[in-house]
């Protein structure tokens, strides 16, 4: 979506990943290209912003994990991994609502429910073998958790509250209580820090790549 909406147009690069995007034979490559975007909105957010200790990312692939330890200059400590059978993952694609953008993503004329979940289960061991390939280059410093997704919400949640817990407790990382640590936690922009870092990269990088 980042790079198929209105306000992506206004980038040059978006706007070339985003015409990527609606071919599939260019799909791949697009999705490289936006990661990459993603890797630098992420690590110029990180450090120019005072006073953060860390960064909680979303639906990384394992294969670009180097690439934000390098673009942030910090390895991962805790690597959350949620998992669930076949079945459910099924069933929680196909009762979730169309949303905006999955048309131009390439997500509804591509693959169905069933097609994606085998995509998926296909590139598992790779992505497995990925994730222990991360953490032992670490040296023990990053630990990997794997998550029940078939649990309830809250109880993912508190799962990953606790893995997260001891792995700072591991690296010898303080903690805060939560209270005191979400009054500290600095106010980012994202939308900002958005057009800030694919302005830099407009200027840097042609847009085609």
């Amino acid at each position: 979506r980042l790079a198929t909406s209105d306000q992506a147009r206004l980038s040059p690069l978006l706007a070339s990943i985003g015409r990527q995007l609606a071919d599939r034979r260019r799909r791949k490559a697009a999705h490289r290209r936006l990661v990459g975007v993603v890797t630098a909105v992420l690590a110029d957010g990180l450090q120019g912003s005072k006073g953060a200790a860390g960064l909680i990312t979303d639906n990384l692939r394992p294969r670009d994990l180097e690439a934000l330890a390098e673009a942030t200059g910090c390895r991962s400590c805790c690597l959350l991994r949620l998992s669930c059978s076949k079945d459910m993952m099924l069933e929680r694609l196909r009762s979730r609502e169309d949303r905006e953008g999955d048309q131009r993503l390439g997500l509804l004329d591509s693959r169905d429910a069933s097609g994606r979940v085998e995509d998926y289960l296909q590139r598992l061991p790779e992505e497995l073998q990925q994730l222990t390939a991360y953490v032992q280059a670490s040296g023990g410093a990053a630990a990997l958790a794997d998550i029940d997704a078939s649990l309830s919400p809250e109880d993912c949640l508190a799962a990953a509250a606790a893995a997260l817990r001891e792995a700072a407790e591991r690296a010898e990382l303080p903690l805060q209580a939560a209270t005191d640590f979400l009054a500290l936690v600095p106010a980012m922009d994202w939308a900002a820090q958005l057009e800030a870092t694919t302005g830099r990269l407009d200027r840097e990088l042609h847009p085609d790549g």
